[in-house]
């Protein structure tokens, strides 16, 4: 879907022109041509003209592209700019009101994505065929005023809930505006001679209300399965019922600005260019059945057990579990729990500590894992007084944070060395990771920001990580390997450490007195402790008993696979800024 043979092929039609050349020039360095519309997008996002270059090469594009005898089936969508009407001159070159407001405060994650179109039964051989059709709408929850737009025009377009399996689908969450499309001739002034494939709200029996009664939509194929069209409302005889067979002119149509569908086959680009469009993780794992599946309601427990473990606590943990769906929901429970009590000694940090020291110590670990946060606790000079100051801090925290999880991967024996001093000499049982960081939202970018002033190594991610995992950054880099417990209240157990503490890592403090451990709780599911050396003046060295350096538990995290991570949304579990 990269070529742009198609896209040539229409603007050679009818000869060259200026502005055709001016649209070859701006795909020579693009990658296809959605990468192409995305650039327009950016160009024109926010802008307050009315008429700006963008806008007169899209029109022609949409002069130029091909009308479709049928589209059938879900499309996603994407707004590409807004346009107050066709004002003219001064006005036009500073009016466009309707775009600034766009551009700064929904275009990163607006709320209409997409359309459905499904055939209406007619007679075989009747010609041109008829569908009927349906916007889509998305409350994107990493952003306030998408979610309110929603329900604004819930209220006045009389959207309905999408059903559960368009929601699994598609990830959208309502739909309305509805309208008949087929294919005929164009209302848009100056085009009444060119064939398009017309979406029209205005049919008196589509029962559409203000402003969907006087809008039609108009779309031509500019690539294959990519699709043009503009916004075209009608600014004379509104207070009229409305009559087909008027001659279009008499209804002074305007062109209100531009929008693409595309078909799934732009899936993979879609997804990195317009990410907002699709809930990815509803859509990836809609076919699970939870409680059902052995992977999400059953434990990997050691065996003989290891640690400091506790019958009757794991007894009360079994209980917790009774009308869970999965062992996410336990752990949120928990989560939820801990956030009512403000308690360091609340009973909910013994169940986890029970579950953490009957998990399994992984070998290995490798890849990409999501991340969510169970709790934080005081501990060492910050438990005297009791009150778990850290974790009632977290919600406000957790708006700022851009940590969405950690990656694994083989690291070669000489790095190994280099950043252990020598003391690790088997890289066949260590791994290279980091902490992975989104940039997406304006809280993010700022605790990126800092980090960057704090002087932090920082690594981007590459477009296929950033598209496929959700993540920008890396940063907050360690040493994994199989181990003993340093915690001493988990006793003789065995776990797979993060160690942060390496002088040639540059950890910035308090990350440099810490050593994360991990164990496998269930199929694809981890539970770390947050261990951090409360002797703070102890200087690091492997050698030494870990009970010299007096190590604290300070709280409890997840790791999990891209089912967990499913599920994990969908209960709304510790949602980072771009989850909500």
């Amino acid at each position: 879907m990269s070529d742009f043979a198609f896209m040539e092929a229409l603007l050679a039609g009818g000869g060259e022109d200026a502005l055709s050349s001016e649209i070859r020039r701006d795909m020579r360095d693009k990658s296809s041509p959605l990468d192409l519309m995305s650039h327009y997008l950016n160009e024109i996002r926010g802008s307050v003209a009315n008429e700006p270059a963008v806008y007169r090469k899209l029109g022609r594009l949409f002069e130029k592209g091909r009308a479709p005898e049928r589209l059938e089936g879900h499309f996603y969508g994407v707004t590409l700019g807004i346009r107050s009407g066709d004002l003219r001159g001064v006005f036009g070159l500073r009016a466009n009101l309707l775009n600034y407001l766009w551009g700064t405060l929904l275009a990163s994650h607006p709320p209409w994505v997409g359309k459905g179109f499904t055939p209406v039964f007619q007679d075989a051989s009747a010609s041109p065929p008829v569908f009927s059709g349906i916007n889509f709408f998305r409350e994107a929850r990493t952003s306030f005023l998408t979610t309110l737009s929603v329900r604004v025009l819930t209220v006045i377009l009389r959207l309905t809930s999408a059903p559960p399996e368009e929601h699994r689908a598609y990830g959208c969450d309502r739909k309305g505006g509805r309208f008949i499309a087929q294919r005929a001739k164009s209302v848009s002034p100056g085009l009444g001679h060119k064939d398009v494939f017309r979406l029209d709200y205005r049919q008196t029996s589509l029962n559409n209300p203000f402003p969907f009664r006087h809008l039609i939509d108009e779309i031509v194929e500019i690539s294959e399965g990519l699709y043009l069209g503009p916004l075209l409302f009608a600014t004379q005889r509104l207070t009229e019922p409305y009559d087909p067979s008027l001659p279009s002119e008499e209804y002074g149509y305007a062109n209100f600005g531009y929008f693409l569908l595309m078909d799934d086959g732009w899936n993979n680009q879609r997804r990195r260019l317009f990410p907002y469009t699709e809930d990815t993780a509803v859509t990836k794992h809609s076919y699970i059945d939870w409680a059902s599946t052995p992977k999400f309601t059953q434990f990997t427990f050691a065996e003989p057990p290891q640690g400091n473990c506790n019958d009757p606590l794991l007894e009360e943990v079994k209980r917790d579990k009774q009308g869970k769906q999965t062992i996410l929901d336990l752990l949120k429970f928990y989560a939820d729990g801990l956030a009512a009590d403000p308690d360091i000694h609340s009973p909910y940090f013994a169940r986890l500590g029970e579950l953490f020291n009957r998990g399994l110590a992984p070998r290995k670990m490798d890849g990409y894992l999501h991340g969510a946060v169970v709790a934080f606790r005081n501990s060492g000079y910050l438990g005297l007084f009791g009150v778990n100051s850290l974790n009632m801090l977290w919600p406000l925290a957790r708006q700022f944070s851009p940590w969405t999880g950690k990656t694994f991967e083989p690291i070669e024996l000489s790095k190994l060395q280099q950043i252990t001093d020598g003391f690790e000499q088997d890289a066949s049982v260590a791994f290279w990771g980091s902490n992975t960081y989104a940039s997406r939202t304006d809280s993010q970018r700022l605790s990126i920001q800092a980090m960057r002033l704090a002087n932090v190594d920082i690594v981007p991610a590459t477009e296929e990580e950033a598209r496929t995992r959700g993540y920008d950054l890396k940063s907050f880099f360690f040493i994994g390997k199989q181990g003993w417990s340093v915690n001493p209240d988990n006793g003789r157990k065995k776990v797979f450490q993060f160690n942060y503490r390496w002088p040639r890592l540059r950890t910035m403090p308090p990350d440099n007195y810490c050593i994360d451990e991990l164990v496998q709780i269930a199929e694809g599911l981890y539970l770390g402790q947050l261990i951090y050396s409360t002797a703070l003046l102890e200087k690091y060295d492997p050698r030494r008993p870990a009970s010299e350096y007096a190590y604290r538990n300070f709280g409890y995290f997840l790791l999990m696979d891209e089912e967990w991570y499913s599920r994990k949304l969908e209960i709304r579990f510790d949602l980072t800024p771009t989850e909500e």
